[in-house]
């Protein structure tokens, strides 16, 4: 965090759609790159939508929001799921998904993106059993730091409580870097640190709520039970 630069910072700060914090941009396209090494191109219109064959915003009766289950991430456009509802079942579905997205993310672009949907009359929500963790996200390389996310702030639900993520945050490279730190060191999935005493600092670390769960978690993945 403290090694950020002014110039990636600047990048960032000027791709921020509040209040979900990422989204994809307006008439562009992106590469992905599947894990058999497949490349597919996606495509974007200016509601921020990913297109497909038959795909027209001011048509789309249904919106589908969520993460990269969604989206389709290792697909080609006319693979994802908003392509095969069309297809199948003469229903234009407009797709909202974003990769990494938490559903509180993915509901609140919904709300956000209505007003480009002037047929939508239903939103449905793509959730997996992972996704439920990232609801209690802060910050993305708290809950996964392979994700690399340095930039990864996201709103976040905690006792119910919705916590969007403050424009002051963004005001300049210094507030950004202190608002990192305070939401690594407060994030519900944060790694509690080992310290002088250890014994009590091991303790406090076996007691949170982040260890307790991962570790429930796996013991029942262990056990080929759902979780």
């Amino acid at each position: 965090i403290a090694n950020i630069d002014q110039a990636k910072f600047d990048k960032f700060k000027s791709a921020v759609v509040p209040p979900m914090m990422w989204d994809t941009a307006s008439n562009s396209t992106g590469t992905i790159e599947s894990c058999l090494g497949d490349v597919f191109t996606s495509h974007y219109d200016a509601t921020r939508a990913r297109v497909y064959a038959g795909h027209d915003a001011a048509s789309a009766e249904v919106l589908l929001v969520g993460d990269s289950y969604t989206h389709g991430d290792e697909v080609a456009d006319d693979n994802t799921v908003a392509a095969h509802v069309c297809a199948r079942h003469r229903v234009r579905a407009a797709n909202l998904g974003i990769g990494g997205y938490s559903p509180l993310q993915a509901v609140l672009k919904a709300k956000r993106s209505l007003g480009d949907f002037p047929s939508a009359r239903v939103v449905v929500l793509g959730v997996m059993h992972e996704n439920i963790r990232r609801t209690a996200n802060s910050y993305v390389i708290a809950i996964n730091p392979d994700l690399g996310g340095i930039f990864g702030m996201r709103p976040y639900v905690i006792a119910d409580t919705v916590h969007l993520v403050p424009t002051s945050a963004y005001d300049n490279l210094e507030a950004f870097q202190r608002y990192a730190i305070h939401s690594l060191d407060t994030d519900f999935w944060r790694a509690e640190e080992l310290r002088f005493p250890y014994s009590l600092s091991a303790l406090r670390v076996v007691n949170s709520s982040s260890f307790r769960l991962r570790w429930g978690a796996r013991l029942l993945k262990l056990f080929k039970r759902q979780y």
